[in-house]
């Protein structure tokens, strides 16, 4: 098992956890070319970085750098995760393409467990992390996460290759 932050992660076949309870936030592809961020229920949001820090209480960083294309697609969403909380933003491409940037700060005994296929040790700002290509999770989702200052950052994208992840994670916050 390999921990990062909030998650660990287990070599293996991934499995649906019938307990896990549906995060508030999703990702959803309304059309072949066309995907949006989902919100079930009442979720604090902001439109940026500086208020969804207040909400948070933390310092929410946003990333300097986007791929070609990109674009935001919400605001920037706060959510109870564990006994922590959670900021999300997304952003999208013209097409069928994602990169969600999640935020967590961690509350007393917040662990999430996800069994991947693979699991890389990355460097990420100077920090240690994983890169978790998965083509087999459902929506084709890879993850950068890592730790840092005590937030646990993970950067989800169902196209992007590590080294432009990376880039984004570099960017955060400059």
């Amino acid at each position: 098992m390999e921990r990062v932050g909030g998650y660990a992660f287990t070599i293996g076949v991934p499995h649906p956890d019938p307990n896990r309870v549906p995060d508030p936030i999703s990702i959803v592809r309304a059309s072949d070319n066309s995907v949006s961020i989902h919100v079930t229920g009442s979720v604090p949001s902001a439109k940026d970085p500086a208020d969804a820090g207040k909400l948070a209480g933390f310092t929410v960083l946003s990333p300097s750098y986007l791929p070609f294309g990109y674009t935001a697609m919400s605001d920037w969403y706060v959510t109870p995760q564990g006994t922590g909380t959670d900021v999300t933003n997304g952003y999208r491409d013209t097409g069928n393409y994602f990169l969600i940037l999640n935020q967590w700060k961690l509350g007393g005994g917040d662990l999430k467990t996800y069994a991947r296929e693979q699991i890389v040790d990355v460097t990420v700002r100077g920090q240690p992390g994983v890169w978790l290509p998965d083509p087999s999770v459902p929506e084709g989702k890879e993850a950068l996460v890592w730790e840092e200052n005590g937030i646990t950052y993970s950067l989800l994208s169902n196209s992007l290759p590590l080294d432009e992840l990376l880039k984004v994670a570099e960017s955060l916050g400059r």
